[in-house]
Protein backbone atom coordinates (compact mmCIF):
# COMPACT_ATOMS: atom_id res chain seq x y z
CA UNK A 1 0.00 0.00 0.00
CA UNK A 2 3.06 2.29 0.02
CA UNK A 3 2.66 5.30 -2.33
CA UNK A 4 -0.75 4.10 -3.48
CA UNK A 5 -4.26 5.29 -2.76
CA UNK A 6 -5.56 2.44 -0.61
CA UNK A 7 -9.08 1.92 0.74
CA UNK A 8 -9.24 -0.84 3.35
CA UNK A 9 -12.41 -2.37 4.81
CA UNK A 10 -11.60 -4.13 8.08
CA UNK A 11 -13.43 -5.86 10.88
CA UNK A 12 -10.46 -6.34 13.21
CA UNK A 13 -9.36 -2.85 14.16
CA UNK A 14 -5.84 -3.97 15.01
CA UNK A 15 -5.17 -4.48 11.30
CA UNK A 16 -5.83 -0.82 10.38
CA UNK A 17 -4.34 1.06 13.31
CA UNK A 18 -1.36 2.12 11.15
CA UNK A 19 -3.54 3.57 8.37
CA UNK A 20 -3.08 7.28 7.58
CA UNK A 21 -6.80 7.99 7.91
CA UNK A 22 -9.51 5.92 9.60
CA UNK A 23 -13.17 6.65 8.78
CA UNK A 24 -15.76 5.33 11.23
CA UNK A 25 -19.23 4.57 9.83
CA UNK A 26 -22.42 3.88 11.75
CA UNK A 27 -25.79 3.19 10.15
CA UNK A 28 -24.66 4.54 6.81
CA UNK A 29 -23.18 7.75 8.21
CA UNK A 30 -19.62 9.01 8.76
CA UNK A 31 -19.28 9.65 12.48
CA UNK A 32 -15.49 10.01 12.90
CA UNK A 33 -12.44 10.51 10.73
CA UNK A 34 -8.75 10.82 11.54
CA UNK A 35 -5.67 8.88 12.53
CA UNK A 36 -5.71 6.14 15.15
CA UNK A 37 -4.15 8.39 17.78
CA UNK A 38 -6.42 11.38 17.10
CA UNK A 39 -9.56 9.26 17.17
CA UNK A 40 -8.56 7.58 20.42
CA UNK A 41 -7.96 11.00 21.95
CA UNK A 42 -11.17 12.44 20.49
CA UNK A 43 -13.49 9.92 22.04
CA UNK A 44 -17.01 9.83 20.71
CA UNK A 45 -17.21 13.44 19.49
CA UNK A 46 -17.67 14.10 15.78
CA UNK A 47 -20.01 15.43 13.15
CA UNK A 48 -22.42 13.26 11.20
CA UNK A 49 -23.08 13.71 7.48
CA UNK A 50 -25.54 11.64 5.53
CA UNK A 51 -25.15 10.59 1.91
CA UNK A 52 -27.97 9.14 -0.12
CA UNK A 53 -27.44 7.30 -3.45
CA UNK A 54 -30.43 7.29 -5.77
CA UNK A 55 -30.75 5.00 -8.73
CA UNK A 56 -33.13 5.41 -11.67
CA UNK A 57 -35.19 2.65 -13.21
CA UNK A 58 -35.49 1.87 -16.85
CA UNK A 59 -38.70 3.57 -18.00
CA UNK A 60 -38.89 1.90 -21.41
CA UNK A 61 -38.79 -1.92 -21.02
CA UNK A 62 -40.88 -2.57 -24.17
CA UNK A 63 -38.57 -0.47 -26.33
CA UNK A 64 -35.59 -2.35 -24.90
CA UNK A 65 -37.13 -5.71 -25.81
CA UNK A 66 -37.79 -4.52 -29.39
CA UNK A 67 -34.18 -3.40 -29.77
CA UNK A 68 -32.99 -6.73 -28.38
CA UNK A 69 -34.81 -8.84 -30.99
CA UNK A 70 -34.35 -6.46 -33.95
CA UNK A 71 -31.38 -8.43 -35.46
CA UNK A 72 -33.72 -11.42 -35.85
CA UNK A 73 -36.61 -9.45 -37.37
CA UNK A 74 -36.25 -11.14 -40.78
CA UNK A 75 -36.38 -14.63 -39.30
CA UNK A 76 -39.34 -13.66 -37.15
CA UNK A 77 -41.33 -12.41 -40.17
CA UNK A 78 -40.62 -15.61 -42.14
CA UNK A 79 -41.63 -17.72 -39.15
CA UNK A 80 -44.80 -15.72 -38.67
CA UNK A 81 -45.79 -16.24 -42.32
CA UNK A 82 -45.14 -19.98 -42.05
CA UNK A 83 -47.28 -20.19 -38.93
CA UNK A 84 -50.15 -18.44 -40.70
CA UNK A 85 -49.98 -20.87 -43.64
CA UNK A 86 -49.72 -23.88 -41.31
CA UNK A 87 -52.63 -22.64 -39.22
CA UNK A 88 -54.91 -22.47 -42.27
CA UNK A 89 -53.94 -25.89 -43.56
CA UNK A 90 -56.28 -27.80 -41.26
CA UNK A 91 -59.23 -25.60 -42.24
CA UNK A 92 -58.56 -26.29 -45.93
CA UNK A 93 -58.58 -30.03 -45.24
CA UNK A 94 -61.87 -29.68 -43.39
CA UNK A 95 -63.44 -27.97 -46.44
CA UNK A 96 -62.20 -30.69 -48.82
CA UNK A 97 -63.19 -33.67 -46.69
CA UNK A 98 -66.34 -32.11 -45.25
CA UNK A 99 -68.33 -33.20 -48.32
CA UNK A 100 -68.05 -36.89 -47.39
CA UNK A 101 -71.10 -38.60 -46.01
CA UNK A 102 -71.85 -38.93 -42.30
CA UNK A 103 -70.41 -42.44 -42.06
CA UNK A 104 -67.02 -41.34 -43.37
CA UNK A 105 -67.04 -38.36 -40.97
CA UNK A 106 -67.61 -40.68 -38.01
CA UNK A 107 -64.73 -42.89 -39.13
CA UNK A 108 -62.44 -39.85 -39.33
CA UNK A 109 -63.42 -38.77 -35.81
CA UNK A 110 -62.80 -42.29 -34.53
CA UNK A 111 -59.37 -42.36 -36.17
CA UNK A 112 -58.44 -38.98 -34.68
CA UNK A 113 -59.60 -40.13 -31.24
CA UNK A 114 -57.66 -43.39 -31.55
CA UNK A 115 -54.46 -41.48 -32.33
CA UNK A 116 -54.99 -38.64 -29.86
CA UNK A 117 -52.09 -40.02 -27.83
CA UNK A 118 -49.75 -38.50 -30.44
CA UNK A 119 -50.71 -35.11 -29.05
CA UNK A 120 -51.30 -36.09 -25.45
CA UNK A 121 -47.87 -37.69 -25.23
CA UNK A 122 -46.30 -34.29 -25.88
CA UNK A 123 -47.84 -32.74 -22.78
CA UNK A 124 -45.70 -34.34 -20.05
CA UNK A 125 -42.38 -33.55 -21.75
CA UNK A 126 -41.92 -30.66 -19.37
CA UNK A 127 -41.49 -33.10 -16.48
CA UNK A 128 -37.84 -33.90 -15.97
CA UNK A 129 -38.27 -36.64 -13.41
CA UNK A 130 -37.06 -39.80 -15.03
CA UNK A 131 -38.97 -42.09 -12.72
CA UNK A 132 -42.23 -40.37 -13.57
CA UNK A 133 -41.22 -40.54 -17.22
CA UNK A 134 -40.83 -44.32 -17.10
CA UNK A 135 -43.67 -45.49 -14.86
CA UNK A 136 -46.11 -42.84 -16.09
CA UNK A 137 -45.58 -41.04 -19.36
CA UNK A 138 -43.29 -43.25 -21.43
CA UNK A 139 -44.82 -46.55 -20.38
CA UNK A 140 -48.35 -45.23 -20.93
CA UNK A 141 -47.36 -43.94 -24.36
CA UNK A 142 -45.83 -47.30 -25.29
CA UNK A 143 -48.97 -49.20 -24.28
CA UNK A 144 -51.25 -46.71 -26.04
CA UNK A 145 -49.19 -46.91 -29.21
CA UNK A 146 -49.15 -50.70 -29.31
CA UNK A 147 -52.92 -50.74 -28.76
CA UNK A 148 -53.54 -48.11 -31.44
CA UNK A 149 -51.32 -49.92 -33.97
CA UNK A 150 -53.05 -53.24 -33.33
CA UNK A 151 -56.50 -51.69 -33.67
CA UNK A 152 -55.50 -49.73 -36.80
CA UNK A 153 -54.03 -52.75 -38.55
CA UNK A 154 -57.04 -54.89 -37.65
CA UNK A 155 -59.58 -52.32 -38.83
CA UNK A 156 -57.66 -51.69 -42.04
CA UNK A 157 -57.46 -55.39 -42.89
CA UNK A 158 -61.17 -55.85 -42.16
CA UNK A 159 -62.30 -52.90 -44.29
CA UNK A 160 -59.98 -53.34 -47.31
CA UNK A 161 -57.31 -55.96 -46.81
CA UNK A 162 -55.61 -55.47 -50.19
CA UNK A 163 -55.15 -51.74 -49.70
CA UNK A 164 -54.22 -52.25 -46.03
CA UNK A 165 -51.45 -54.70 -46.97
CA UNK A 166 -49.97 -52.17 -49.39
CA UNK A 167 -49.98 -49.44 -46.73
CA UNK A 168 -48.59 -51.76 -44.05
CA UNK A 169 -45.78 -52.87 -46.39
CA UNK A 170 -44.69 -49.24 -46.79
CA UNK A 171 -44.73 -48.50 -43.06
CA UNK A 172 -41.12 -49.70 -42.40
CA UNK A 173 -39.75 -47.10 -44.83
CA UNK A 174 -41.75 -44.32 -43.17
CA UNK A 175 -40.79 -45.56 -39.71
CA UNK A 176 -37.10 -45.65 -40.66
CA UNK A 177 -37.11 -42.11 -42.08
CA UNK A 178 -38.89 -40.56 -39.10
CA UNK A 179 -36.84 -42.57 -36.61
CA UNK A 180 -33.52 -41.61 -38.23
CA UNK A 181 -34.54 -37.95 -38.33
CA UNK A 182 -35.62 -37.85 -34.71
CA UNK A 183 -32.58 -39.72 -33.35
CA UNK A 184 -30.23 -37.56 -35.43
CA UNK A 185 -31.83 -34.37 -34.15
CA UNK A 186 -31.64 -35.61 -30.56
CA UNK A 187 -27.91 -36.32 -30.91
CA UNK A 188 -27.25 -32.98 -32.56
CA UNK A 189 -29.27 -31.22 -29.88
CA UNK A 190 -27.11 -32.87 -27.22
CA UNK A 191 -23.98 -31.68 -29.07
CA UNK A 192 -25.40 -28.17 -29.22
CA UNK A 193 -26.10 -28.14 -25.50
CA UNK A 194 -22.59 -29.40 -24.79
CA UNK A 195 -21.15 -26.67 -27.01
CA UNK A 196 -23.17 -24.07 -25.09
CA UNK A 197 -21.81 -25.18 -21.71
CA UNK A 198 -18.53 -23.30 -22.04
CA UNK A 199 -20.16 -19.99 -22.95
CA UNK A 200 -22.83 -20.48 -20.28
CA UNK A 201 -20.17 -21.18 -17.68
CA UNK A 202 -18.29 -18.05 -18.72
CA UNK A 203 -21.44 -15.93 -18.51
CA UNK A 204 -22.36 -17.36 -15.09
CA UNK A 205 -18.88 -16.65 -13.72
CA UNK A 206 -18.95 -13.11 -15.10
CA UNK A 207 -22.32 -12.39 -13.50
CA UNK A 208 -21.36 -14.07 -10.23
CA UNK A 209 -18.15 -12.03 -10.04
CA UNK A 210 -19.67 -8.84 -11.37
CA UNK A 211 -17.92 -6.63 -8.85
CA UNK A 212 -14.50 -7.99 -9.74
CA UNK A 213 -15.17 -7.68 -13.48
CA UNK A 214 -16.38 -4.11 -13.07
CA UNK A 215 -13.54 -3.14 -10.73
CA UNK A 216 -10.92 -4.22 -13.30
CA UNK A 217 -12.91 -2.85 -16.30
CA UNK A 218 -12.89 -6.28 -17.93
CA UNK A 219 -16.29 -6.06 -19.59
CA UNK A 220 -14.84 -5.86 -23.12
CA UNK A 221 -12.56 -8.82 -22.50
CA UNK A 222 -15.44 -10.90 -21.13
CA UNK A 223 -17.54 -10.05 -24.20
CA UNK A 224 -14.72 -11.09 -26.54
CA UNK A 225 -14.29 -14.38 -24.72
CA UNK A 226 -18.04 -14.94 -24.84
CA UNK A 227 -18.12 -14.28 -28.60
CA UNK A 228 -15.28 -16.77 -29.13
CA UNK A 229 -17.08 -19.34 -26.98
CA UNK A 230 -20.20 -18.87 -29.12
CA UNK A 231 -18.45 -19.84 -32.37
CA UNK A 232 -18.82 -23.55 -31.67
CA UNK A 233 -22.53 -23.38 -30.75
CA UNK A 234 -23.16 -21.23 -33.84
CA UNK A 235 -21.60 -23.83 -36.13
CA UNK A 236 -23.55 -26.60 -34.41
CA UNK A 237 -26.74 -24.59 -34.81
CA UNK A 238 -26.19 -24.19 -38.56
CA UNK A 239 -25.49 -27.91 -38.98
CA UNK A 240 -28.52 -28.69 -36.85
CA UNK A 241 -30.71 -26.52 -39.10
CA UNK A 242 -29.46 -28.18 -42.29
CA UNK A 243 -29.95 -31.70 -41.00
CA UNK A 244 -33.34 -30.81 -39.57
CA UNK A 245 -34.49 -29.37 -42.88
CA UNK A 246 -33.18 -32.24 -44.99
CA UNK A 247 -34.48 -34.84 -42.56
CA UNK A 248 -37.92 -33.28 -42.36
CA UNK A 249 -38.12 -32.90 -46.13
CA UNK A 250 -37.07 -36.51 -46.70
CA UNK A 251 -39.51 -37.93 -44.18
CA UNK A 252 -42.38 -35.79 -45.43
CA UNK A 253 -41.50 -36.64 -49.03
CA UNK A 254 -41.53 -40.37 -48.33
CA UNK A 255 -44.82 -39.98 -46.52
CA UNK A 256 -46.42 -38.13 -49.44
CA UNK A 257 -45.06 -40.71 -51.90
CA UNK A 258 -46.61 -43.51 -49.84
CA UNK A 259 -49.90 -41.65 -49.83
CA UNK A 260 -49.77 -41.22 -53.59
CA UNK A 261 -49.02 -44.92 -54.13
CA UNK A 262 -51.84 -45.85 -51.76
CA UNK A 263 -54.39 -43.63 -53.49
CA UNK A 264 -53.20 -44.78 -56.93
CA UNK A 265 -53.59 -48.41 -55.98
CA UNK A 266 -56.92 -47.62 -54.35
CA UNK A 267 -58.13 -46.04 -57.59
CA UNK A 268 -57.09 -49.18 -59.44
CA UNK A 269 -59.10 -51.31 -57.00
CA UNK A 270 -62.14 -49.06 -57.50
CA UNK A 271 -61.85 -49.37 -61.25
CA UNK A 272 -61.85 -53.14 -60.86
CA UNK A 273 -64.91 -52.93 -58.60
CA UNK A 274 -63.11 -54.57 -55.68
CA UNK A 275 -63.71 -51.80 -53.09
CA UNK A 276 -65.71 -48.61 -52.73
CA UNK A 277 -64.41 -45.06 -52.45
CA UNK A 278 -65.62 -44.94 -48.87
CA UNK A 279 -63.45 -47.95 -47.99
CA UNK A 280 -60.39 -46.22 -49.48
CA UNK A 281 -60.75 -43.16 -47.26
CA UNK A 282 -61.58 -45.26 -44.21
CA UNK A 283 -58.50 -47.42 -44.59
CA UNK A 284 -56.29 -44.48 -45.54
CA UNK A 285 -57.26 -42.31 -42.56
CA UNK A 286 -56.90 -45.20 -40.13
CA UNK A 287 -53.38 -46.23 -41.23
CA UNK A 288 -51.96 -42.92 -42.43
CA UNK A 289 -50.20 -41.90 -39.19
CA UNK A 290 -49.31 -45.32 -37.82
CA UNK A 291 -45.72 -45.30 -39.08
CA UNK A 292 -44.94 -41.92 -37.57
CA UNK A 293 -46.39 -42.91 -34.22
CA UNK A 294 -44.25 -46.07 -34.15
CA UNK A 295 -41.15 -44.03 -35.04
CA UNK A 296 -41.83 -41.57 -32.22
CA UNK A 297 -42.12 -44.39 -29.71
CA UNK A 298 -39.01 -46.10 -31.06
CA UNK A 299 -37.00 -42.93 -30.51
CA UNK A 300 -37.90 -43.11 -26.81
CA UNK A 301 -36.01 -46.33 -26.17
CA UNK A 302 -33.18 -44.31 -24.63
CA UNK A 303 -35.62 -42.63 -22.23
CA UNK A 304 -37.07 -46.01 -21.28
CA UNK A 305 -33.61 -47.45 -20.58
CA UNK A 306 -32.55 -44.39 -18.59
CA UNK A 307 -35.81 -44.41 -16.67
CA UNK A 308 -35.44 -48.10 -15.85
CA UNK A 309 -31.94 -47.49 -14.50
CA UNK A 310 -33.24 -44.59 -12.41
CA UNK A 311 -36.06 -46.68 -10.98
CA UNK A 312 -33.57 -49.40 -10.09
CA UNK A 313 -31.38 -46.90 -8.25
CA UNK A 314 -34.39 -45.44 -6.41
CA UNK A 315 -35.52 -48.85 -5.21
CA UNK A 316 -31.93 -49.62 -4.22
CA UNK A 317 -32.18 -46.65 -1.83
CA UNK A 318 -35.57 -47.82 -0.55
CA UNK A 319 -34.30 -51.34 0.04
CA UNK A 320 -31.04 -50.29 1.66
CA UNK A 321 -30.87 -51.16 5.34
CA UNK A 322 -29.25 -48.56 7.56
CA UNK A 323 -26.79 -50.00 10.09
CA UNK A 324 -28.02 -47.42 12.62
CA UNK A 325 -31.67 -48.06 13.40
CA UNK A 326 -33.21 -44.96 15.06
CA UNK A 327 -36.33 -46.81 16.24
CA UNK A 328 -34.79 -49.89 17.81
CA UNK A 329 -37.70 -51.38 19.75
CA UNK A 330 -35.35 -53.40 21.97
CA UNK A 331 -33.17 -50.42 22.88
CA UNK A 332 -33.11 -48.85 26.32
CA UNK A 333 -35.27 -45.75 26.72
CA UNK A 334 -33.78 -43.78 29.62
CA UNK A 335 -35.80 -40.97 31.14
CA UNK A 336 -32.60 -39.35 32.40
CA UNK A 337 -28.85 -39.96 32.41
CA UNK A 338 -25.87 -38.68 34.39
CA UNK A 339 -23.89 -37.99 31.22
CA UNK A 340 -20.61 -39.83 31.82
CA UNK A 341 -19.07 -40.60 28.41
CA UNK A 342 -16.24 -43.02 27.71
CA UNK A 343 -14.53 -43.83 24.41
CA UNK A 344 -12.62 -47.12 24.46
CA UNK A 345 -10.11 -47.90 21.72
CA UNK A 346 -12.16 -46.17 19.04
CA UNK A 347 -11.03 -46.51 15.43
CA UNK A 348 -13.02 -44.59 12.83
CA UNK A 349 -12.97 -43.56 9.17
CA UNK A 350 -15.75 -41.82 7.27
CA UNK A 351 -17.64 -44.11 4.86
CA UNK A 352 -16.83 -41.92 1.86
CA UNK A 353 -13.11 -41.98 2.70
CA UNK A 354 -12.54 -45.36 4.24
CA UNK A 355 -8.81 -45.24 3.51
CA UNK A 356 -8.29 -42.11 5.67
CA UNK A 357 -8.33 -43.18 9.33
CA UNK A 358 -9.50 -40.28 11.52
CA UNK A 359 -9.38 -41.85 15.00
CA UNK A 360 -6.68 -44.38 15.85
CA UNK A 361 -7.50 -46.32 18.99
CA UNK A 362 -8.71 -43.25 20.89
CA UNK A 363 -9.57 -43.75 24.56
CA UNK A 364 -11.07 -40.80 26.41
CA UNK A 365 -13.17 -40.42 29.57
CA UNK A 366 -15.54 -37.44 29.90
CA UNK A 367 -16.78 -36.89 33.42
CA UNK A 368 -20.45 -36.27 34.10
CA UNK A 369 -21.60 -32.69 34.81
CA UNK A 370 -18.21 -31.24 33.88
CA UNK A 371 -16.98 -29.38 30.84
CA UNK A 372 -14.42 -31.07 28.61
CA UNK A 373 -12.74 -29.18 25.79
CA UNK A 374 -11.34 -30.90 22.71
CA UNK A 375 -8.48 -28.99 21.09
CA UNK A 376 -5.90 -29.74 18.45
CA UNK A 377 -4.93 -29.06 14.88
CA UNK A 378 -7.46 -29.30 12.04
CA UNK A 379 -8.14 -32.92 11.11
CA UNK A 380 -7.22 -34.31 14.51
CA UNK A 381 -10.72 -35.77 15.04
CA UNK A 382 -12.42 -33.24 17.33
CA UNK A 383 -15.67 -32.87 15.38
CA UNK A 384 -15.63 -36.60 14.67
CA UNK A 385 -15.97 -37.31 18.40
CA UNK A 386 -19.06 -35.06 18.49
CA UNK A 387 -20.55 -36.99 15.55
CA UNK A 388 -19.87 -40.33 17.25
CA UNK A 389 -21.48 -39.21 20.52
CA UNK A 390 -24.58 -38.14 18.56
CA UNK A 391 -24.26 -41.51 16.81
CA UNK A 392 -24.32 -40.09 13.33
CA UNK A 393 -21.81 -42.88 12.71
CA UNK A 394 -20.65 -46.03 14.47
CA UNK A 395 -16.94 -46.67 15.08
CA UNK A 396 -15.12 -49.31 13.05
CA UNK A 397 -13.65 -50.79 16.21
CA UNK A 398 -13.99 -49.95 19.86
CA UNK A 399 -16.98 -48.78 21.87
CA UNK A 400 -18.60 -45.60 23.13
CA UNK A 401 -20.35 -45.85 26.50
CA UNK A 402 -22.73 -43.44 28.19
CA UNK A 403 -23.21 -44.12 31.89
CA UNK A 404 -21.42 -47.43 31.38
CA UNK A 405 -23.83 -48.64 28.68
CA UNK A 406 -22.81 -49.10 25.06
CA UNK A 407 -24.39 -46.34 23.01
CA UNK A 408 -25.66 -48.95 20.55
CA UNK A 409 -27.83 -50.45 23.30
CA UNK A 410 -29.93 -47.30 23.62
CA UNK A 411 -32.99 -46.43 21.58
CA UNK A 412 -31.44 -43.71 19.45
CA UNK A 413 -34.37 -41.29 19.45
CA UNK A 414 -34.74 -41.55 23.22
CA UNK A 415 -31.03 -40.93 23.72
CA UNK A 416 -30.92 -37.93 21.40
CA UNK A 417 -33.72 -36.27 23.37
CA UNK A 418 -31.20 -35.98 26.21
CA UNK A 419 -28.45 -34.50 24.01
CA UNK A 420 -28.27 -31.04 22.43
CA UNK A 421 -25.88 -29.92 19.72
CA UNK A 422 -24.81 -26.39 18.80
CA UNK A 423 -22.72 -26.30 15.64
CA UNK A 424 -20.48 -23.75 14.01
CA UNK A 425 -23.13 -22.74 11.48
CA UNK A 426 -26.49 -22.41 13.26
CA UNK A 427 -29.40 -23.86 11.31
CA UNK A 428 -32.63 -21.88 11.51
CA UNK A 429 -35.84 -22.57 9.65
CA UNK A 430 -38.30 -20.30 7.88
CA UNK A 431 -40.49 -19.83 10.93
CA UNK A 432 -40.80 -17.50 13.88
CA UNK A 433 -38.18 -17.06 16.58
CA UNK A 434 -40.31 -19.04 19.02
CA UNK A 435 -40.80 -21.90 16.56
CA UNK A 436 -37.06 -22.14 16.05
CA UNK A 437 -36.39 -22.19 19.80
CA UNK A 438 -38.90 -24.97 20.50
CA UNK A 439 -37.84 -26.97 17.43
CA UNK A 440 -37.15 -30.59 18.38
CA UNK A 441 -39.52 -30.54 21.35
CA UNK A 442 -43.22 -31.09 21.84
CA UNK A 443 -44.35 -27.56 20.95
CA UNK A 444 -47.50 -27.74 23.03
CA UNK A 445 -45.63 -28.80 26.16
CA UNK A 446 -43.23 -25.82 26.14
CA UNK A 447 -44.64 -22.74 27.82
CA UNK A 448 -43.80 -19.15 26.95
CA UNK A 449 -42.06 -18.81 30.31
CA UNK A 450 -39.73 -21.71 29.48
CA UNK A 451 -38.97 -20.22 26.07
CA UNK A 452 -38.19 -16.84 27.64
CA UNK A 453 -36.01 -18.45 30.33
CA UNK A 454 -34.01 -20.29 27.65
CA UNK A 455 -33.62 -17.07 25.67
CA UNK A 456 -32.42 -15.19 28.77
CA UNK A 457 -29.88 -17.92 29.49
CA UNK A 458 -28.63 -17.62 25.91
CA UNK A 459 -28.36 -13.80 26.09
CA UNK A 460 -31.01 -13.60 23.39
CA UNK A 461 -34.06 -12.19 25.20
CA UNK A 462 -33.11 -8.52 24.86
CA UNK A 463 -32.50 -8.53 21.12
CA UNK A 464 -35.60 -10.69 20.54
CA UNK A 465 -37.76 -8.16 22.37
CA UNK A 466 -36.25 -5.46 20.16
CA UNK A 467 -37.50 -7.19 17.01
CA UNK A 468 -40.65 -5.98 15.28
CA UNK A 469 -42.87 -8.83 16.51
CA UNK A 470 -40.77 -10.15 19.36
CA UNK A 471 -40.83 -13.93 19.60
CA UNK A 472 -43.28 -14.06 16.67
CA UNK A 473 -40.84 -12.38 14.30
CA UNK A 474 -40.12 -14.40 11.18
CA UNK A 475 -36.49 -15.49 10.86
CA UNK A 476 -36.66 -15.78 7.07
CA UNK A 477 -35.28 -18.59 4.95
CA UNK A 478 -32.35 -20.10 6.87
CA UNK A 479 -32.51 -17.17 9.28
CA UNK A 480 -31.45 -14.52 6.77
CA UNK A 481 -33.25 -11.81 8.76
CA UNK A 482 -30.83 -12.22 11.68
CA UNK A 483 -27.11 -11.67 12.14
CA UNK A 484 -24.67 -14.49 12.80
CA UNK A 485 -24.49 -13.77 16.52
CA UNK A 486 -28.27 -13.58 16.84
CA UNK A 487 -28.74 -16.89 15.02
CA UNK A 488 -26.16 -18.55 17.23
CA UNK A 489 -27.86 -17.34 20.40
CA UNK A 490 -31.21 -18.66 19.16
CA UNK A 491 -29.51 -21.99 18.46
CA UNK A 492 -28.18 -21.99 22.03
CA UNK A 493 -31.66 -21.21 23.38
CA UNK A 494 -33.01 -24.10 21.31
CA UNK A 495 -30.45 -26.38 22.94
CA UNK A 496 -31.24 -25.11 26.45
CA UNK A 497 -35.03 -25.38 26.26
CA UNK A 498 -34.71 -29.16 25.93
CA UNK A 499 -32.86 -29.25 29.28
CA UNK A 500 -30.22 -31.65 27.92
CA UNK A 501 -28.01 -33.79 30.11
CA UNK A 502 -25.22 -33.67 27.51
CA UNK A 503 -24.38 -30.45 25.65
CA UNK A 504 -22.19 -30.67 22.54
CA UNK A 505 -20.61 -27.46 21.24
CA UNK A 506 -18.80 -27.79 17.91
CA UNK A 507 -16.82 -24.54 17.44
CA UNK A 508 -19.91 -22.55 18.33
CA UNK A 509 -18.11 -19.18 18.34
CA UNK A 510 -15.46 -19.57 15.62
CA UNK A 511 -17.51 -17.86 12.89
CA UNK A 512 -18.46 -14.81 14.98
CA UNK A 513 -16.92 -11.38 15.31
CA UNK A 514 -15.30 -10.33 18.57
CA UNK A 515 -18.36 -8.58 20.02
CA UNK A 516 -20.76 -11.40 19.16
CA UNK A 517 -18.25 -13.99 20.34
CA UNK A 518 -18.06 -12.35 23.75
CA UNK A 519 -21.85 -12.35 24.17
CA UNK A 520 -22.23 -15.94 22.95
CA UNK A 521 -19.31 -17.13 25.09
CA UNK A 522 -20.94 -15.66 28.19
CA UNK A 523 -24.15 -17.51 27.33
CA UNK A 524 -22.29 -20.78 26.81
CA UNK A 525 -20.45 -20.55 30.11
CA UNK A 526 -23.78 -19.97 31.83
CA UNK A 527 -25.57 -22.95 30.25
CA UNK A 528 -22.66 -25.41 30.72
CA UNK A 529 -23.00 -25.30 34.49
CA UNK A 530 -23.93 -28.71 35.98
CA UNK A 531 -24.14 -30.33 32.55
CA UNK A 532 -21.83 -32.72 30.76
CA UNK A 533 -20.40 -30.39 28.15
CA UNK A 534 -18.11 -31.36 25.28
CA UNK A 535 -16.62 -28.30 23.62
CA UNK A 536 -14.70 -28.31 20.34
CA UNK A 537 -12.74 -25.08 20.03
CA UNK A 538 -10.15 -23.59 17.74
CA UNK A 539 -9.60 -20.42 19.77
CA UNK A 540 -8.00 -21.71 22.94
CA UNK A 541 -8.86 -18.60 24.92
CA UNK A 542 -12.53 -19.67 24.88
CA UNK A 543 -11.88 -22.99 26.68
CA UNK A 544 -9.26 -22.07 29.27
CA UNK A 545 -11.94 -22.19 32.01
CA UNK A 546 -13.04 -25.74 31.10
CA UNK A 547 -12.70 -28.39 33.80
CA UNK A 548 -10.71 -30.68 31.51
CA UNK A 549 -8.87 -29.98 28.25
CA UNK A 550 -8.08 -32.93 25.97
CA UNK A 551 -5.43 -32.34 23.30
CA UNK A 552 -5.75 -34.47 20.16
CA UNK A 553 -3.20 -35.04 17.44
CA UNK A 554 -3.76 -37.23 14.36
CA UNK A 555 -6.67 -39.05 15.94
CA UNK A 556 -4.96 -39.85 19.24
CA UNK A 557 -5.08 -38.34 22.74
CA UNK A 558 -1.71 -36.76 23.58
CA UNK A 559 -2.50 -34.61 26.64
CA UNK A 560 -5.27 -34.15 29.16
CA UNK A 561 -5.72 -31.86 32.14
CA UNK A 562 -6.73 -28.38 33.22
CA UNK A 563 -5.40 -25.24 31.57
CA UNK A 564 -3.01 -24.57 34.46
CA UNK A 565 -1.64 -28.13 34.58
CA UNK A 566 -1.09 -28.27 30.83
CA UNK A 567 0.63 -24.87 30.74
CA UNK A 568 2.88 -25.99 33.62
CA UNK A 569 4.48 -28.56 31.29
CA UNK A 570 6.20 -25.73 29.48
CA UNK A 571 7.63 -26.06 25.99
CA UNK A 572 7.49 -29.84 26.18
CA UNK A 573 3.70 -29.83 26.20
CA UNK A 574 1.58 -29.88 23.04
CA UNK A 575 -1.05 -27.58 24.52
CA UNK A 576 1.61 -25.07 25.59
CA UNK A 577 2.84 -24.89 22.00
CA UNK A 578 -0.67 -24.34 20.63
CA UNK A 579 -1.34 -21.51 23.10
CA UNK A 580 1.92 -19.75 22.27
CA UNK A 581 1.26 -20.18 18.55
CA UNK A 582 -2.07 -18.36 18.86
CA UNK A 583 -0.72 -15.66 21.17
CA UNK A 584 2.23 -14.82 18.90
CA UNK A 585 0.24 -12.79 16.33
CA UNK A 586 -1.45 -10.74 19.06
CA UNK A 587 1.88 -10.02 20.74
CA UNK A 588 3.42 -8.91 17.44
CA UNK A 589 0.59 -6.42 16.95
CA UNK A 590 1.19 -4.95 20.36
Amino acid sequence: MVRRTSVVVAHRLSTVRNSDVIAVLDKGALVEKGSHASLMAKGLEGKVSWTVCLSTLDQYPFYSSVVLVSPQSGSLLVGERGIQISGGQKQQENILFGKEDATAEEVVEAAVAANAHGFISQLPQGYDTQVRSLVGDRMALLIQTLSAVAVSFTMGLVIAWRLALVMISMQPLIILSFYARRVLLMKMSAKGIKAQLESSKLAAEAVGNLRTVTAFSSQSRILRLFELAQLGPRREGIRHSWFAGVGLGSSQGLTCCSWAITLLYGGHLISQGMISSKAIFQTFLILVSTGRVIADVGAMTTDLTRGADTVASVFAVFDRKTPIEPDNADGQRPESIRGAIELRGVHFAYPTRSEAIVLRGLSLSIEARKSTALVGASGSGKSTIIALIERFYDPIRGAINIDGVDIRSYNLRSLRRLISLVGQEPTLFAGTVRENIVYGTDHDSVSDAEVEAAARAANAHEFICGLSDGYQTSCGERGVQLSGGQKQRIAIARAIVRNPKILLLDEATSALDSMSEKVVQEALERVMVRRTSVVVAHRLSTVRNSDVIAVLDKGALVEKGSHASLMAKGSEGKYYGLVNLQQAPHQSQL
